[in-house]
């Protein structure tokens, strides 16, 4: 979730059992509204919980992607049919399709729908705010990390829960280029207590980093970062979402 003043715009809901804890929470910080709300792709383990989500909030849009495969996934459909039964629609969004919160801009930097493996069709957004970048990848793998010509970054949510599918040497050499190596760093991985995606290969690239600091949610539950006046602060904390963390 990223919150800009009043403005909510929640990107994935992790697996289907995740969704009631995911509302419980929003619902705990008074959120009544989401302005966007993203499912980066079809994979269970982004959109399950997105029905709750859809059923508890007023949505203002919401963006997906659909492919071949859409039609024969089975939380895809569902989703499809939660948001038709609350009379809400949803988008495919382009490449480079840009939108304002608050004092944050956020921009499509890639989506695609004729890959054949889903996770290459994610929605990847950057945000920036108060001069600071920060890029959701959603599960996008070196295929796609190769083709799109990057801006430098200031915080990185880590492709496909840290596997070595993505997170080339070379991608973070452009995101994290050599004119930002002075600059603090954060990059967040979202693991979960059920799978073991985390490839010790993309921890060593991401130690190697300058003024890199690591953030992984088996380990450090709720990651909360805030930008004030374009400086970055990290806090975590333990919530009932990271009991059945995705």
């Amino acid at each position: 979730m990223i919150k800009d003043d009043k403005d909510i715009i929640l990107i994935d809901s992790g697996n289907d059992e995740d969704g009631k804890y995911i509302v419980e929470y929003l619902k705990e910080l008074g959120i009544s509204k989401i302005n966007y709300l993203v499912g980066t792709h079809e994979h269970e383990d982004h959109i399950g919980g997105m029905n709750y989500i859809v059923d508890n909030f007023d949505i203002q849009d919401i963006y997906l992607t659909r492919t071949d495969s859409s039609k024969e996934n089975v939380e895809y459909n569902e989703l499809l049919q939660t948001i038709a039964n609350k009379n809400c629609t949803y988008e495919e969004p382009n490449t480079n399709t840009k939108f304002i919160l608050g004092d944050s801009t956020f921009i499509i930097r890639y989506v695609s729908n004729i890959e054949s493996n889903p996770n290459n069709d994610s929605i990847v957004i950057e945000l920036e705010n108060e001069n600071l970048k920060y890029l959701f990848t959603g599960d996008i793998e070196q295929k796609i990390e190769k083709t799109v010509a990057w801006d430098s970054i200031d915080v990185l949510k880590v492709a496909h829960h840290g596997s070595d599918t993505s997170t080339s040497q070379d991608f973070l050499n452009v995101i994290f280029s050599e004119k930002n190596k002075l600059r603090e760093k954060i990059t967040v991985i979202s693991t979960g207590n059920r799978e073991n995606l985390l490839d010790d290969i993309v921890l060593q690239r991401l130690h190697a980093i300058p003024n890199n600091k690591i953030y992984i949610t088996r380990n450090d539950g709720s990651i909360y970062i805030t930008n004030i006046d374009g400086k970055n602060s990290v806090k975590t904390l333990r919530t009932k979402v990271d009991s059945t963390q995705h």
